[in-house]
Parts: C-alpha cells; structure tokens; sequence
C-alpha cells in the first residue's frame, strides 16, 4: 500500500513537471531561462529515480540554455544570485 502511494506521488510529480514545461516553452519561449530551470528540476526528478537516460538529454539542454543566455544574462544572474542570498 506505501509502496502505491509513492508510485502515485512520483507520477503526479512527473505529470506536473512535464506540464510545467511545456507551459514555460509556450508562453516565455524554449530558450527563456525559466524553462531552462524546470528543465534542470525534471532532469534532478529522473536523476532520483535513477533514471539517468532520461535525465541526461534535459541536463544537456539546460547546459545548452546556460551557455546561450544572450539578451537573458540579466534575469539569469538576478535570479541565480538572489537564491543564494535566500530570496526567490
């Protein structure tokens, strides 16, 4: 009965993830980096699980996403910094 439950938990999490990306590449764009850290938040989901073939192509494109920030590079150094600093 436990052992369902976190079944069930794990899948919720999943459909929630995998909506959440497509949500953020819908309305902010593939390369926005709010996709990029729900990419990276999915890639940790599967690496947990054990789950590594999985989780490499989506470590992949957010290092893909970091590397070509571009007009970004404002956002992504004001959100990286403020969660260090325990903000966001």
């Amino acid at each position: 009965l436990i052992n369902d439950r976190i079944i069930f938990i794990k899948s919720v999490l999943l459909g929630g993830y995998l909506r959440s990306v497509a949500i953020r590449e819908k309305a902010l764009g593939e390369n926005h980096p709010d996709v990029a850290i729900t990419l990276n938040n999915l890639a940790l989901f599967y690496t947990f699980q054990g789950r590594y073939s999985e989780a490499e192509p989506l470590f992949q494109r957010y290092r893909e996403l970091l590397k070509n920030k571009g007009d970004f590079a404002p956002l992504w150094s004001a959100g990286f910094n403020s969660r260090k600093s325990g903000g966001i």
